[in-house]
């Protein structure tokens, strides 16, 4: 193992270190973390009650059952013992998402590691690693200190991708259905798989949605009582989108910032129709090309350009749900870029993680969160990605088409 630098046992120290104070933190508070609502949600499904009379309660119905999977890990092991291993699961998937990146874009990505062990050895203190890392910190904090189920599903869409790439669809399509089935936003993702005519890939995860959200509801609950559900977080996405501002004024959705901005409701929407639109019809712009090979970097590039734009549009979208800025930012670290695109990359940082608390005040921070600083520093990393991407090669043309995508 080579000897560490006085700046490498620096970082190492204090990143264990504040991961333990964090961690550590979160079982203190652990009434009040947003896990403390996930168990909450899981006691009203093991109880029979309507989960959406929890004002907490915006998931899908597939949600409750794994908060009913957490509230019974809570009974046999305590709620101390619990968030402590979904806290460690959580560094376990940050962890996670880093090896993938690495594996998709780094020379030697894949043998990367946390220690160093050779020189010239990618590992956790590697620039490639770590400022990425570092530029989304702020987004990775948050999400630590409120205990959210967010980095998991970031696992869960980078694994599928990596499934996908690799020929194995069935289990890429179940890491999908399952990150969509917890949240609906990332089956947006199906629309890239849809456009690189993916067709196995989207058989395989629409085959997984039912299953989740049909036919295991169905079983747990009953038919009728299923379709309750589903209707009541029906309900409850269209308030989301009728009041997206007022009711969550922290959110950093594009919808939230149109509704800022626009003070008729009903023009703030359409506004915000026309700007996903022309967003999506950007995005098939600049993906274009006949082949459907997921197995290079520019498709990686593409995923994470996806997964920034997912976050971007969808209707209720908290500083935590901005983990997919890791990919974001790795991607746009890695690709060929002029000092514009760093200079931006910068600014993007400074918007993101220059407005918390510790930096400006909660009073400041809350401001600037009311100007939607998170979604224009998300905006800058997808508008970085979409110019760099168009200076790399394009993907194969459709004469290469891999037997994965048969």
């Amino acid at each position: 193992m080579p000897k560490l630098k006085p700046w490498q046992i620096a970082v190492y120290s204090v990143t264990l270190l504040y991961l333990a104070f964090e961690i550590a933190r979160s079982l203190w508070r652990s009434d009040v973390v947003v896990f403390s609502g996930y168990l909450e949600l899981g006691e009203s499904v093991l109880a029979g009650r309507n989960p959406y009379h929890i004002h907490l309660n915006t998931w899908p119905p597939f949600f409750g059952l794994v908060a009913a999977v957490l509230a019974l890990v809570r009974r046999v092991i305590g709620v101390h013992a619990a968030l402590l291993l979904w806290q460690l699961g959580t560094v376990g998937a940050i962890w996670g998402c880093c090896r993938l990146l690495a594996r998709w874009f780094e020379e030697g990505g894949e043998t990367l590691t946390f220690w160093p062990v050779a020189e010239g050895r990618l590992c956790f203190v590697s620039a490639a690693v770590l400022v990425p890392v570092l530029l989304s910190a702020r987004i990775l904090q948050e999400h630590l200190q409120h205990t959210q189920v967010n980095l998991f599903l970031l696992l869960l869409v980078l694994v599928a991708f990596d499934c996908f790439r690799t020929g194995r669809p069935r289990w890429g399509g179940l890491a999908l259905a399952v990150a969509a089935s917890v949240k609906a936003a990332p089956v947006l993702l199906v629309g890239y798989l849809l456009y690189r005519r993916r067709w196995r890939d989207v058989l395989w995860t629409v085959g997984w949605l039912v299953i989740l959200n049909a036919v295991l509801p169905a079983l747990v609950f009953g038919p009728s009582e299923a379709l309750d559900q589903w209707h009541s977080w029906r309900a409850v996405a269209a308030r989301e989108i009728a009041d997206p501002a007022s009711a969550h004024r922290l959110n950093q959705s594009l919808l939230a910032a149109t509704a800022r901005l626009v003070p008729d409701p009903e023009t703030g929407r359409l506004v915000f129709y026309g700007v996903a639109g022309f967003l999506a019809a950007l995005l098939a712009l600049v993906f274009r090309g006949g082949g459907t090979d997921l197995h290079t970097r520019r498709a990686a590039g593409e995923w994470t350009i996806s997964l920034v734009a997912m976050t971007l549009v969808t209707p209720l979208a908290w500083k935590a749900h901005y983990v997919t800025l890791l990919p974001g930012y790795w991607f746009v670290w890695w690709a060929p870029r002029p000092r514009w695109a760093t200079g931006m990359l910068a600014v993007s940082a400074l918007f993101v993680t220059a407005s918390a608390p510790a930096v400006v005040g909660s009073r400041a921070a809350a401001v600037l969160e009311s100007w939607n600083v998170i979604a224009v520093g998300g905006l800058i990393v997808l508008t970085l990605g979409v110019a760099l991407l168009r200076r790399l090669p394009p993907l194969p043309p459709a004469s290469s088409e891999t037997r994965s995508a048969l």
